[in-house]
């Protein structure tokens, strides 16, 4: 291979790696702008407030249903560290924090990533579909498996002797257990 056949190779790879850049952010800023737009319009509390319903049946109390709405759709980062917050605050268990996280690892902004697979021919429907359901099944398996671990005695999240109202307990003494448990 030649100087000239060299040159050609690294010019077309360079062509190639620029039209995939500019789809990508094609894809990737105007979802950043409406993302933008969304929490503006307060669309996220909206959605977390519609969510609640549905995180309890994973065991979760209806403060669980906003980190996992911001992460679903803004990314990984984004919902986990309103997790963080979340726990340190109180708001979130120990165990709430580690379900969320088992739930947002495989599905988590799942609007940009399906969006950025379209590209390369992949059916986001099918994708979208496998996202959810697994990460769904792993949850649901999880919260299971913790509460079952966890024995009898001890209530679900939000159940009964739990934090039905979704509020966390208060005082001193129950604000520092929560925070070494994390």
């Amino acid at each position: 291979m030649g100087w000239a056949e060299a040159a050609t190779a690294i010019w077309q790879a360079g062509k190639e790696a620029g039209v995939t850049v500019l789809t990508m952010a094609a894809i990737v800023i105007p979802l950043m702008v409406a993302v933008e737009f969304l929490r503006e319009w307060r669309v996220f509390d909206r959605l977390s407030a519609r969510l609640a319903p549905g995180v309890s049946r994973l065991g979760l109390s209806g403060h669980a249903a906003f980190p996992l709405a911001a992460g679903a759709v803004l990314g990984l980062s984004y919902g986990s560290g309103l997790i963080i917050d979340s726990a340190r605050e109180g708001r979130l268990t120990r165990r709430e924090a580690y379900v969320l996280t088992a739930l947002l690892a495989p599905c988590h902004a799942i609007f940009e990533d399906t969006l950025l697979f379209v590209p390369l021919g992949v059916n986001p429907f099918l994708l979208l579909a496998v996202r959810a359901g697994g990460a769904l099944a792993l949850t649901l398996v999880l919260a299971r498996l913790w509460q079952s671990a966890a024995g009898p005695g001890i209530p679900p999240a939000g159940g009964p002797g739990g934090r039905a109202s979704g509020e966390p307990a208060s005082g001193p003494a129950s604000r520092s257990a929560r925070r070494t448990s994390l």
